[in-house]
């Protein structure tokens, strides 16, 4: 009985003595009858892909380990370096300096726009009454306080107003306590 290649549309004779190749085997192309089926019923892609697979897993995972643990030593190395720096910052504002920063602040150097909904707003208001830092308070619900806040140009809570001229966006500690900390203009010409 005779076989046809699906690969390369070879007939393939019945053997009639010694064959150098395998039943199994295209004399032809040299593909495999069954593997050539499967790429006709299953696609080319697929089998290549499983291929592909098969025969790279072992590099790749070898790369990609190597990869993970260079990453993971990186970010390692950026946390310790942002924890020190943290630590560096934050040493002066617990050595009593937080309680002088507070004195220094007026009733009206601090305008701080909020939504009752807003989880930064209430981490704020919690660190300012806690440090006994005064500050007023203006929600947008209300349409003067929206108003006010779109005149700024801002659009989202909470916004911090330091003296009238400066602002912040977002509840980050260190930056408002270094706005907190600078001198108001008409003292710093004297």
């Amino acid at each position: 009985m005779s076989r046809i290649c699906p690969s390369c549309r070879h007939e393939r004779e019945p053997a009639n003595g010694f064959v150098p190749v395998p039943d199994w085997q295209c004399p032809a192309c040299g593909v495999a009858y069954d593997k050539a089926e499967a790429l006709s019923a299953h696609g080319a892609r697929q089998l290549m892909a499983t291929a592909y697979t098969h025969t790279h897993v072992p590099t790749l995972r070898r790369t990609a380990a190597w990869r993970l643990w260079a990453g993971a030593a990186a970010l390692l190395a950026c946390c310790a370096w942002g924890v020190g720096e943290l630590a560096e910052r934050g040493a002066d504002i617990q050595n009593g300096a937080l309680q002088e920063l507070a004195a220094g602040v007026k009733p009206g150097d601090l305008r701080f726009y909020s939504s009752p909904a807003c989880d930064g707003c209430d981490q704020a208001r919690r660190w300012l009454d806690k440090h006994h830092v005064a500050y007023a308070e203006c929600s947008v619900r209300e349409r003067n306080c929206a108003r006010e806040l779109r005149a700024l140009g801002a659009s989202t809570v909470p916004h911090f107003v330091v003296r009238g001229r400066e602002e912040l966006s977002g509840f980050h500690l260190m930056r408002l306590v270094d706005l907190l900390k600078r001198e108001p203009l008409d003292q710093r010409v004297r």
